[in-house]
C-alpha cells in the first residue's frame, strides 16, 4: 500500500499528497480521546471544589491529554519525515547549484575553443570548394577511362592470342598505368615547367616517351606471341602493334590533360581540408554548448518537480498539525462543558482563557517554510 495518494486538480493544474491512512488514525484517535476524557470529567466531577486551593488550575488536571494528542503530533511527524525531506531539498538544491556550475564551465571552455576555431577559420577557402568538387567528378572520369582501358586490352591481347591469365596481367598494367603515369607527368610537368610552356612541353614530351614505348613493346610481345604460335599468320595478319599502341596512348593523354587542367594544388586541397575541418569543429562544439545549456535550463524545472513533493509534504504536516490542535481544542471544550455540568458549575474557577487552561502542543511543521523550495 502506498503511504500518499495524490489528487490533481485538472482545471488548475495543481497536485496536492492525501495520507488517507494517517487522516483515519486521527479521527479514530479524536473519538477515543473525547470518550476517554468525557469519562474523565465524571470522575473529577466529583471532586470537593471548595476545598481546593484558589491557585489550583485546570491545566494541573489535563497533562494527560495534551500528552495523548502529542503522540498523535510525534506520530504524524514520524509519519512524514519531514525534517528528512527538507534536508534532502537542501541537498537537492546544492547539487543543482553544483551542476550548474560545472554546465556554466564546460560552456565557457566550449566557448573559448569556439573563439579560438573562429580566430584561425579561413572562410576564404569556401571558394575552393567548386573546385575540389570538380576534381572529384573527373576522377570518376578517370577511373572509368582506367576501367574502360581494362577492358578493352583484354578483348585486344584475346585476340591476339596468349594465355587468358597472361592478357588480364597486362590489361590490367595498362590501366594502372594510364591512371598513375597521368598523375606523375602532370607532377613533373608542373614542377620542370615552372610555368614557362616550352619547358612544360619538353617535360610533358619527356614523360610520353616511356609510357608509349612500354604500350609498344606490351603490344609487340602479343603481336609476336600471336605469329609464334601460328607461323602460317605471317602471310594473312599483316596488324601492326601500333594501333593498340596509339590507342593506350591516346587514353594516356585524355588522363593527363584531365590530371593537369582540374587537378588541385596540394595548398588548395590541404587550405579546403582544413576549412572542412574546421567547420566540422565548429558544428561540434556548437552542439556541444547549445547542449549544456539544454541541458542548464532543464535542471531548475527537473529540481522544482521534485521540490515541489517536498513543498507539499511539509504543508501537509502544517495542515495536520493544525488539524490535531483544533481537535484538541474540541475535544477540551467537550470535556470542560461536560465538567460543568456534571459539577454545577462549580469547577467554573479552575478555567481562565484557552491560552491559560489548555498548554500547547510541540509542533513540528508551523516553523517550517514549505513555500522555501518554490520561491
Amino acid at each position: 500500500m502506498k503511504l500518499f495518494s495524490k489528487k490533481a486538480d485538472d482545471s488548475a493544474k495543481i497536485t496536492t499528497i492525501v495520507d488517507r491512512e494517517l487522516s483515519k488514525h486521527i479521527e479514530e484517535k479524536e473519538i477515543q480521546y473525547v470518550n476517554k476524557y468525557l469519562k474523565y470529567a465524571q470522575k473529577l466531577s466529583v471532586q470537593k471544589f471548595n476545598e481546593l486551593p484558589p491557585t489550583a488550575r485546570i491545566s494541573n488536571y489535563i497533562t494527560g491529554l495534551v500528552l495523548d494528542f502529542q503522540k498523535l503530533v510525534d506520530y504524524t511527524d514520524q509519519r512524514l519525515n519531514g525534517s528528512l525531506h527538507q534536508a534532502k531539498g537542501g541537498s537537492d538544491i546544492a547539487n543543482m547549484k553544483a551542476e550548474a556550475l560545472e554546465l556554466d564551465r564546460k560552456i565557457d571552455e566550449t566557448q573559448d575553443a569556439l573563439n579560438i576555431l573562429n580566430a584561425r577559420f579561413d572562410s576564404e577557402a569556401k571558394q575552393y570548394k567548386s573546385t575540389i568538387k570538380r576534381w572529384k567528378m573527373v576522377l570518376w572520369i578517370l577511373y572509368f577511362l582506367a576501367g574502360f582501358e581494362i577492358l578493352a586490352n583484354m578483348e585486344i591481347y584475346n585476340m591476339l592470342g596468349g594465355g587468358i591469365v597472361a592478357s588480364i596481367s597486362i590489361a590490367v598494367i595498362s590501366g594502372i598505368v594510364v591512371f598513375y603515369w597521368a598523375h606523375l607527368s602532370n607532377k613533373c610537368i608542373r614542377q620542370f615547367g615552372k610555368g614557362n610552356l616550352k619547358k612544360q612541353s619538353l617535360a610533358g614530351c619527356l614523360m610520353a616517351i616511356p609510357i608509349f614505348v612500354i604500350f609498344y613493346l606490351f603490344s609487340s610481345m602479343r603481336v609476336d606471341y600471336l605469329l609464334a604460335l601460328f607461323p602460317n599468320m605471317e602471310r594473312i595478319y599483316s596488324g601492326s602493334p601500333i594501333v593498340p599502341t596509339l590507342i593506350n596512348f591516346f587514353a594516356y593523354l585524355i588522363a593527363t590533360y584531365l590530371v593537369y587542367e582540374y587537378r588541385p594544388s596540394v595548398a588548395v586541397k590541404n587550405a579546403y581540408g582544413k576549412y572542412q575541418a574546421d567547420v566540422k569543429s565548429i558544428e561540434n562544439l556548437e552542439q556541444k554548448r547549445y547542449a549544456y545549456i539544454a541541458e542548464k535550463n532543464t535542471l531548475e524545472p527537473k529540481l522544482r518537480l521534485r521540490l515541489l513533493d517536498y513543498h507539499n509534504l511539509l504543508l501537509l504536516g502544517k495542515q495536520k498539525e493544525q488539524d490535531i490542535t483544533t481537535r484538541m481544542l474540541a475535544c477540551f471544550h467537550e470535556f470542560k462543558s461536560e465538567l460543568h455540568l456534571l459539577s454545577n458549575g462549580k469547577c467554573a474557577f479552575l478555567f481562565s482563557t484557552d491560552e491559560e487552561d489548555l498548554p500547547p502542543l510541540k509542533l513540528n511543521y508551523q516553523t517550517m517554510n514549505e513555500n522555501t523550495y518554490l520561491s
